[in-house]
């Protein structure tokens, strides 16, 4: 009796796919309709805020947070499907809501310029005061809170861990929206009819990035870097080039008061191949 040996070669390849980053745009109609838009521009319903929005952001976690335009100040959570959750209420009109790198969710008054934080219970704390109402926020990565307000010159303060808010720059014009670059850059838009947006460097001096032509209602920035601005007026979005130059990207058919990227998720394929680990066989074979 002889044995034979036959040595298989197999692999196995791990393939990483990143999605699509969606945009997710909030508008100023009535019953405060929500859409997505895929990377083509092309947009689909996905839910109903209940009033009109005036602010999006989104979570490492998967949930989309909107805020609308009620004296209550209501955040409400949105799954994928665009079912509804009320999160918390914060007690008075909400002018921007943003979440920091640990996943706390800020909310901010358009009237008095408190900042909140929302607790694990569902209530709202005080954070800060900015001391006039304010109408943009944004986290850098490192955890620095950028505060846009309504102030005529368009005043931005950054504020600490602790709560502690100093001048960072001036926008020239009411601030509508914050939008922070992760490579540097803090973009802001302003209540003009050009649609005058800002770029500001960490020393907090402005340089003019691009005018979008109408009235912009938000700023959002997509995992690569592209900043993004949505019209009040129109509902139009536009995407910012290398050249300066804003070009149409998609269209909400009613005015936009919010907009936040998702962010991607990895998927992973495993493929076949030959090499890498080895399977033995062993077979016998019988002589007379």
């Amino acid at each position: 009796m002889k044995a034979k040996i036959s040595l298989i070669l197999i692999s196995v390849f791990c393939v990483v796919q990143i999605d699509a980053a969606v945009l997710y745009v909030g508008t100023s109609a009535s019953n405060g309709r929500i859409y997505t838009f895929d990377p083509s521009g092309n947009g689909t319903f996905l839910g109903y805020a209940g009033s009109p929005v005036v602010g999006l952001t989104y979570s490492s976690s998967g949930a989309l947070y909107a805020v609308t335009n009620t004296i209550q100040g209501r955040v409400y959570s949105f799954d994928t499907s665009g079912n509804d959750t009320v999160v918390g209420t914060v007690g008075d009109t909400v002018g921007s809501i943003a979440i920091d790198p640990s996943g706390t969710l800020y909310a901010a008054t358009s009237s008095n310029g408190r900042i909140y934080t929302l607790g694990a219970n569902g209530t709202f704390t005080l954070f800060g005061i900015a001391g006039v109402g304010i109408t943009g926020m944004a986290f850098g990565p490192s955890g620095t809170l950028y505060v846009g307000t309504s102030a005529s010159n368009g005043r931005i303060y950054t504020f600490d861990a602790s709560g502690n808010g100093i001048l960072f720059g001036y926008a020239g014009s009411p601030v509508v929206s914050l939008a922070y670059n992760t490579s540097g850059s803090l973009y802001a838009a302003t209540n003009t009819i050009q649609g005058r947006v800002y770029s500001f460097d960490p020393s907090g001096n402005s340089t003019l990035a691009g005018t979008v032509g109408d009235t912009v209602g938000s700023l959002a920035i997509d995992d690569s870097g592209t900043l993004y601005a949505g019209t009040s007026s129109n509902g139009r979005i536009y995407s910012l080039g290398t050249n300066g130059n804003f070009t149409l990207f998609g269209n909400a058919g009613v005015g936009i008061t919010g907009m936040a990227f998702s962010i991607p998720e990895p998927s992973t394929f495993a493929l076949l191949g030959i090499g890498g680990f080895a399977l033995i066989i062993a077979r016998r074979k019988y002589i007379s």
